[in-house]
């Protein structure tokens, strides 16, 4: 790699200046020192670049530009602004694809053009906060910042000039004190080794997330009221679905910004619905958007001081929703009296009751740098101050950038959603978009994919096949940590409800590898000791694969390493490795589990014995399936004696059919 070059500019007293130098010296002006550390990693290194002004100074561009060694078929990880923008693996010839008008104006102006507009020609790309290079034929290449609380950075690269650039996101940046705004990692060697090395440096990264799971009001929308709430609550108690969280989405609120005013649909108001859902022993959650408000909204109309304006003093809009009948305008979050509101609002929410925050427009607070602070300024003051109201609840954060998000949430979307509508087919990108965040999952936060869908809907936006929806179901599972669904259960039929308890107990997905096919996607990943493989059909026509090792899964039972498997379009099927013995009975997998096997916490064979336990929180009948030897003819499982029975293949084996005690 080239040595790196560090640029900075700023303006003092009306007078531009600039400087350039290498990145491992340092480098004093009369108005300005720059200090430079090299830490050295087992992979790479940790830049530090300390800024010392000697007067006030404003800060306009602050980068490190370098030649690393790329080839023109090699491919760049680009990681989009904020949570809902694609995550992608591009080379060359490919493109950012521009945002939607439809998506800017529903999810409001998502603003990511505006900082950098996006490349038009092939090759030229920009990541947000980290990326890596998949580089042919040597070692891989990974960039990233540490903390992003200073202000958001952005690696810029052009495969036709193979230049990089890692700039920071500034708008005449007021400084006066040290400070160190740029600390990036750059290291080589394997995917994964970077990225441990590389998230180790992350202040409160590597922290321990428990798997959530829930139900959301979200696909009501403005249908919602307090009769279908109730009905959903009481219908999910009785077929008693082990959730932790019980959701209330948009569309209890009188008016966007008026979070303490319910509408006609909820006559008794929030808290009472909070205590129905405690009362059947899900925690309560709520949504709002805590820095944006509509016309109508008594914050709009008796606190116009709050709005956040332009250079022209206009208040600043936000987005269009269908549901809200109009524009929502952003809040100042330094406005002299607004964080009081916001105090105000957050401890009447707990007071009710509510344990699960799901916060919405986070974007907006940050919508222009403004106050002498840049947007990664803003948004980590917005998320400290959030953070210190919230104390032990849970925290679900939308619309922000993926870098501010980390290590400051406790759940938060990862791109547009595997479970997005997208008739008569899965969407490979929002496939693509989840595996290539899957390292932030249960360390940065938990990852949330969108709602997953198992009713039929059949005639509805909504409508989507069995095998789709199967599908949505499993990737949510395996690439998630955040998992919910807005099915009124009710409406299941036995098939899909015993599909839905077979997510349970939740189990954490070490993710290892994916490899596409052309035909077929495979995901490799661990759960404790067992070792699966997840086949995706993601193609309009059926396919077929050979199985690289014995195998087994509800859809086919046990096959043998070579064995011809027939996957049809948008079908998943999980295999579970099977490690086979000649002498002692052998655990094949089992029924009752999305990951067949998942719930038997230990198997221990001797002789014809089999002893079973099974992961508490085991919610439904399990049949366990195990492989018999010639020499038995009988097993004794738990203390109860299986005959011996054949496959149509003729493989030898047992099921025993178990429930916690």
């Amino acid at each position: 790699m080239q040595k790196a070059m560090v640029y900075i500019s700023w303006e003092r007293e009306g007078i531009k200046e600039e400087i350039n130098f290498s990145i491992i010296e340092s480098y004093t002006h009369h108005n300005l020192s720059v200090n430079i550390s090299r830490e050295e990693l087992k992979h790479g290194h940790l830049y530090s670049v300390q800024l010392k002004p000697n007067n006030i100074i404003k800060l306009k561009h602050l980068s490190i530009r370098l030649t690393p060694e790329m080839k023109m078929d090699d491919k760049m990880l680009v990681n989009g602004y904020q949570n809902w923008s694609e995550s992608m693996e591009l080379g060359s010839n490919d493109r950012i694809r521009p945002i939607k008008h439809s998506v800017k104006q529903l999810n409001g102006t998502i603003k990511e053009e505006e900082i950098f507009k996006t490349p038009k020609k092939p090759g030229h790309f920009h990541s947000w906060t980290y990326t890596y290079f998949h580089r042919t034929g040597i070692p891989n290449l990974m960039m990233g910042s540490i903390d992003e609380s200073f202000a958001l950075t952005a690696f810029k690269y052009n495969f036709h000039e193979n230049q990089l650039v890692i700039e920071k996101e500034l708008n005449y940046l007021l400084i006066e004190n040290d400070s160190i705004p740029f600390q990036i990692y750059m290291g080589e060697g394997t995917e994964n080794a970077l990225w441990n090395e590389y998230t180790s440096l992350i202040p409160n990264y590597n922290q321990s997330y428990n798997k959530v799971t829930g139900w959301t009001s979200s696909n009501a929308n403005s249908k919602i009221n307090e009769e279908i709430v109730l009905d959903n609550l009481n219908a999910l108690n009785d077929a008693q679905i082990p959730l932790d969280v019980f959701l209330i989405d948009h569309g209890y609120q009188k008016f966007v910004g008026d979070w303490l005013e319910t509408n006609k649909q909820f006559p008794y108001g929030m808290k009472h619905i909070a205590q129905k859902i405690k009362e059947k022993g899900y925690r309560p959650g709520i949504w709002l958007a805590p820095f944006i408000c509509d016309e109508k909204s008594s914050i709009y109309k008796n606190n116009p001081q709050w709005l956040l304006r332009n250079s022209k003093d206009q208040p600043i809009k936000v987005g269009k929703n269908p549901i809200w009948k109009g524009w929502a305008y952003a809040l100042d979050f330094y406005s002299p009296g607004f964080k009081d509101h916001l105090r105000r609002v957050f401890n009447i929410i707990f007071e009710w009751g509510y344990e699960f925050i799901k916060l919405d427009f986070l974007y907006a607070a940050a919508l222009r740098s403004h106050r002498d602070k840049t947007k990664g300024q803003i948004l980590s003051d917005v998320l400290t101050f959030i953070k210190e109201l919230a104390g032990e609840r849970i925290i679900f954060g939308n619309n922000l950038p993926i870098g501010s998000a980390i290590g400051q949430l406790d759940i938060c979307p990862i791109g547009n959603g595997i479970s997005s509508i997208d008739k008569n087919k899965i969407n490979l990108n929002s496939f693509m978009n989840a595996f290539l965040r899957s390292p932030l999952n249960g360390k940065a936060f938990l990852n949330d994919n969108d709602r997953f869908i198992l009713r039929d809907e059949k005639g509805t936006i909504s409508e989507i096949n069995k095998d789709q929806r199967y599908t949505r179901f499993v990737l949510n599972n395996l690439l998630g940590g955040s998992i919910f669904f807005s099915d009124y259960i009710d409406e299941y039929t036995p098939d899909e409800m015993k599909l839905l308890k077979s997510m349970y107990p939740k189990v954490n997905v070490d993710i290892v590898n994916i490899i596409d096919k052309d035909y077929y996607h495979m995901i490799k990943c661990n759960i404790n000791d067992k070792e699966y493989t997840v086949y995706i059909n993601f193609k309009p026509k059926t396919c077929k694969f050979y199985l690289d090792q014995p195998s087994f899964s509800e859809e086919t039972g046990f096959l043998s390493a070579g064995a011809e498997v027939e996957l049809r379009s948008h079908q998943t099927i999980c295999f579970h490795k099977v490690n086979t013995s000649p002498k002692l009975p052998y655990l094949l997998g089992s029924f009752g589990h999305i990951f067949p096997g998942a719930q038997v916490e230990s198997y221990k064979a001797e002789g014809e014995e089999v002893e079973i336990s099974l992961v508490e929180g085991n919610y439904q009948e399990t049949e366990v399936f195990i492989g018999v030897p010639n020499r038995y003819t009988n097993l004794k499982v738990n203390g109860k004696f299986h005959s011996v029975k054949l496959t149509n293949r003729g493989s030898r084996y047992v099921c025993a059919k178990l429930k916690n005690s």
